[in-house]
């Protein structure tokens, strides 16, 4: 059912908002007209109802009003900064266990104010349009943009650093791969890209009962594709492989195969079944650093999913399922069909803006700030909090309160006093610095109350932006 005013509706509010204005000079914003006319329809009032509720809404909006020359900006900034003196610098993880961590607190105020570009804990919430999609649909979808990487499908996660002939080397386990829903052509295509001068291998039973592993190693990797698409690797996983992969994982870390017979792909190929596949890369540095280098690069290489989506948690309220993610790359989830792009959301401010633009920008840093405060149990009027999401985002561009860069809110004052109080010892160098200005003649006329603060003296701002002048009373033989 619709609750939405009709004109006629928001003609008579106005009318009776202009009947009841004893206060001429102050008017209701047309917002306020189109919500009080919705609340008429919604609740049914009678006229007698909306006159109650008109008046009791303009007292509420008289008292709200800023007095003129009233120090909006310290007093927002009193009001922030005291209760974040009570904060914890501690972070939070849902249902008491570490399964998802998400930073609160202090830290999270500051990474706000910082705009800072990588953050602590970027997280998602994903909502689905189709709010009677199933578990098994949504764990479904779970898996899809969970990243893998290649440490996730490799032989008990082991790479083997052969520091004597300064390689390494591992195994891929079929069984991990089909559960990740992936395909071994596709992850063979992936690191060969990253490293080019790598060699894969297919090993199988030996027919030769004084072998252990036959190990047929593959120059061209069409060959390899080739190999293991007429094998039809995809519809041949079973479970009288995980034996097999079981002996490979006693192989691997004591490197029991290197008997093992190597074939040129070009002979004959046995039929044996394939128990892995492996990967070698020689380097060729000959350092332990770049080896070590070289494994953690390998063990990390994306092979599936979204990136930067590490893990995914499954919930549900009473109406719906959702996830929640550790990680965030929203342009690539809002591209799925069955996501519903006006509730999905992340942390991180940077991917709002570059995403959804400055107004949605303006509205997360809103909503941080409210939720980073309410958590704590501190009590900000929100009009404070809107104050610093105005003043972060007026121009256009996200801008931050401290640092150097041309983003800073410090960057851009005029004045020298306010910029050098927030200067440190290594700042001299910088143009913008009080040293600088002293060297170019920069002049500062002490407007704002930052600067004239520094100096003694009282601001431009509540009381101090008035003087007040009286003329002396001559009396009858006075002077």
């Amino acid at each position: 059912m619709s609750y939405i005013a009709t004109q006629k509706d928001i003609n008579k509010v106005e009318r009776i908002s202009k009947s009841k204005n004893k206060t001429k000079n102050i008017d209701f914003p047309e917002k306020y007209i189109q919500d009080i006319a919705d609340a008429y329809v919604k609740y049914n009032l009678t006229d007698k109802e909306l006159e109650s509720l008109i008046i009791r809404v303009r007292e509420n909006y008289i008292n709200a009003l800023v007095e003129a020359n009233e120090p909006i900006g310290p007093v927002a900034s009193q009001a922030i900064s005291e209760p974040a003196t009570q904060m914890t610098m501690r972070t939070f993880h849902y249902a008491g266990v570490a399964e998802l961590n998400v930073t609160l607190g202090l830290p999270r105020l500051l990474e706000l104010l910082n705009a800072s570009s990588v953050i602590f804990t970027p997280s998602m919430n994903i909502y689905f349009e189709d709010g009677d999609i199933t578990k098994e649909e949504v764990e479904k979808f779970a898996n899809k943009i969970t990243e893998t990487i290649v440490n996730d499908v490799i032989i008990d996660n082991d790479v083997v650093t052969d520091f004597q002939s300064n390689s390494i080397s591992a195994k891929f386990d079929f069984n991990k791969i089909k559960a990740k829903s992936l395909k071994i052509e596709e992850i063979v295509d992936i690191v060969k890209k990253v490293f080019p001068t790598g060699e894969f291998s297919i090993l199988r039973e030996s027919d030769n009962d004084e072998e252990d592993i036959e190990k047929t190693t593959f120059k061209s990797l069409d060959e390899l594709k080739m190999v293991l698409a007429e094998e039809s690797l995809d519809d041949s996983f079973d479970d009288s492989l995980e034996g097999s992969l079981d002996n490979l994982s006693d192989n691997s870390s004591t490197n029991k195969n290197k008997n093992a017979k190597n074939k040129n792909a070009k002979t004959s190929i046995s039929q044996n079944p394939i128990q892995s596949v492996e990967f070698t890369y020689k380097s060729k540095k000959n350092s332990i650093r770049e080896l070590r280098n070289d494994d953690d690069k390998f063990r990390n290489i994306s092979i599936g999913g979204i990136d930067n989506i590490r893990r995914v948690i499954i919930r549900k309220t009473e109406q719906e399922w959702f996830l929640q993610t550790d990680g965030s790359n929203l342009k690539d989830i809002l591209n799925e069909d069955i996501v519903d792009n006006v509730r999905t959301t992340s942390n991180h401010i940077h991917e709002i803006h570059n995403v959804l633009g400055i107004e949605a920008l303006r509205e997360k840093i809103f909503n941080e700030f409210r939720r980073v405060l309410d958590d704590q149990g501190l009590d900000v009027d929100i009009r404070h909090i809107m104050l610093v999401a105005d003043y972060m985002t007026y121009t256009g561009k996200l801008r931050h309160f401290f640092g150097r860069s041309r983003e800073s809110i410090m960057y851009n004052y005029d004045s020298v006093f306010a910029r050098a109080a927030y200067e440190r010892i290594d700042d001299r160098h910088n143009y913008r610095s009080i040293y600088a200005g002293a060297l170019i003649g920069e002049v500062d006329e002490f407007h704002g109350p930052l600067e004239r603060s520094m100096i003694g003296q009282p601001i431009h701002l509540g009381t101090g932006s008035v003087d007040v002048m009286m003329k002396a009373n001559k009396r009858k033989g006075g002077r």
